[in-house]
């Protein structure tokens, strides 16, 4: 707990789903009924089933050795994908006896604020390291090294959280059938007011910084393939470059944006994020007077694993 200067600020920086950021926020506020109530600050400010013949290629790809089966096929449609994808994260071995008082841990670079007066310019990346409780009832730890406004120096800092909602224990009871999973996404209670933009946010806002249980996660992923509008980009790119394959989909809020969760082309494992400007400036939001193709956020995740204390790393 020494390694950083520690900031006496106990308020964190300011909140939000990284990916969307508030022109987003606007528009689901205006649009429809609240999709998910949102941790107070852990989380950082941006279609139908597989046919036999897909599981019989997922079979085959996990009997390989290989838990991804072949590389994604340029054209791949996107709900073959999803469940290649789902297939490996039900693949993967669940954390054994996770005990309330320890903490998920999870390591990113991130980059969603633009450079001041140059709005289509992102910031240097900023490294961060999150400590969430996993029964929700302890203190968690946010340590994030970014350049700071007042002297434009890089530097850590360290913040603590209080108790939060959203939890490991919380989604060990989320649904592991697909239709179960749908349905929440959906918020099935009130279903009409929700729409296929924000559950595709949803999805992204729940696997940013978590460690879901495998049949959860799978879960989710089987779910987004049933999500209207859902396409593959075959050459995506993370923050660190490393190539990948993303499920996306277009997002109307004002401006048009393109939402990429970016997946490994051969392990199909989780790889960050980013969110593409599809159109140029939009009457009323001179801050995004970016060029089609701007990329306004981006995330890379590192490392994820259930540790004992905040602060300690895997």
């Amino acid at each position: 707990m020494n390694d950083f200067p520690t900031n006496p600020e106990r308020d964190l920086p300011p909140g939000r789903h990284l990916l969307l950021k508030e022109h987003l926020m606007r528009e689901i506020r205006q649009s429809e009924a609240p999709v998910q109530k949102r941790r107070p600050w852990l989380r950082p400010a941006i279609a139908a089933g597989a046919v036999a013949t897909v599981a019989a290629g997922l079979i085959v790809g996990l009997e390989s050795g290989d838990p991804a089966g072949d590389v994604p096929a340029r054209g791949e449609p996107a709900t073959q994908l999803l469940h290649r994808i789902a297939a490996v994260a039900a693949a993967e071995p669940a954390p054994r006896e996770v005990r309330d008082d320890q903490f998920m841990y999870i390591r990113s670079k991130i980059s969603y604020d633009s450079v001041k007066g140059e709005p289509c310019k992102l910031k240097p990346a900023t490294e961060r390291e999150i400590w969430e409780s996993v029964d929700g009832r302890h203190d968690g730890l946010l340590r994030d090294r970014r350049v700071f406004p007042k002297d434009e120096k890089l530097r850590w800092q360290e913040s603590y959280g209080g108790k939060d909602a959203d939890n490991y224990r919380e989604y060990e009871k989320l649904p592991t059938t697909t239709k179960g999973m749908y349905d929440w996404l959906y918020e099935k209670r009130d279903a009409e007011k929700t729409t296929d933009a924000a559950a595709f946010t949803l999805v992204g806002d729940t696997i940013r910084e978590s460690v879901l249980p495998p049949k959860v996660s799978a879960a989710m992923y089987r779910a987004t393939a049933k999500i209207p509008g859902v396409t593959v980009v075959n050459d995506a790119v993370d923050f660190l470059g490393r190539p990948g394959v993303a499920i996306t989909r277009q997002a109307n809020h004002g401006v048009e944006t393109r939402v990429e969760l970016i997946f490994d082309k051969k392990t199909l494992e989780y790889l960050g994020e980013r969110e593409v400007l599809l159109e140029g400036r939009t009457d009323g939001e001179p801050e995004l007077a970016c060029e089609p193709g701007t990329v306004l956020g981006t995330s890379a995740n590192l490392q994820r694993a259930i540790v004992d204390r905040p602060g300690q790393r895997p």
